[in-house]
């Protein structure tokens, strides 16, 4: 009988860690309490016994103080409840604690290492330009900006790495589901995180 392989870190941090979403990743007691008493201060101040999705936004900036950098790429629709859990149009839009605990855990992370991903995009943007640094201008609405195919082959290029294209598109499609072929500040965070340049908790 075949023994049964440990997984290597590496694995460990590109599929089952928090930043492939992965539901095997456990997230820590404190911040589980950090998430669960920030729902808990927005129900009693809005005087409700449920967060809606649209409420999600706001409940991570005003609560959790997570960036606006971050927020920008937040998709609701990752809190809502499962559509075999509910037929109610008025209850599908109640936020799933479950996910919300995952999705905010996930966010928080991101949020607490925020320098270390501001500077790996920057100079990886700057790279791109022919630069050693953005200018600061630049440096404060880079988050808004997005890596192509093409930028990514130009990247290779100029650090003299041989990849193969149908190896970064994999990079870039893999990180958002194959939804598209652009890599934007978000996507560039969660593939920090899987490659391990980023702290798992």
């Amino acid at each position: 009988m075949a023994r049964h392989r440990k997984k290597s870190f590496a694995q460990r941090v590109a599929f089952d860690s928090i930043y492939a979403k992965s539901r095997a990743s456990r997230i820590p007691q404190e911040i589980q309490d950090e998430l669960l008493d920030a729902y808990t201060r927005f129900c009693d101040k809005n005087d409700t016994e449920d967060i809606l999705l649209k409420d999600i936004p706001q409940l991570l900036k005003t609560e959790l103080n997570v960036s606006d950098k971050l927020l920008m790429f937040i998709n609701v629709q990752y809190f809502c409840m499962d559509a075999l859990e509910t037929t109610d149009s008025e209850q599908a839009q109640i936020v799933d604690f479950e996910k919300y605990l995952y999705e905010g855990a996930l966010l928080l992370q991101l949020n607490s290492q925020i320098d270390i991903i501001d500077y790996y995009w920057n100079m990886t943007l700057a790279t791109l330009k022919g630069k050693s640094l953005l200018p600061e201008k630049e440096n404060n609405s880079s988050y808004k900006e997005r890596i192509y195919l093409d930028d990514l082959k130009r990247l290779c290029e100029r650090l003299k790495q041989d990849v193969p294209t149908n190896v970064m598109l994999d990079m870039i499609t893999v990180i958002n589901d194959g939804q598209r072929v652009w890599m934007n500040y978000m996507d560039f965070a969660l593939v920090l995180g899987r490659t391990g340049a980023l702290e798992e908790w």
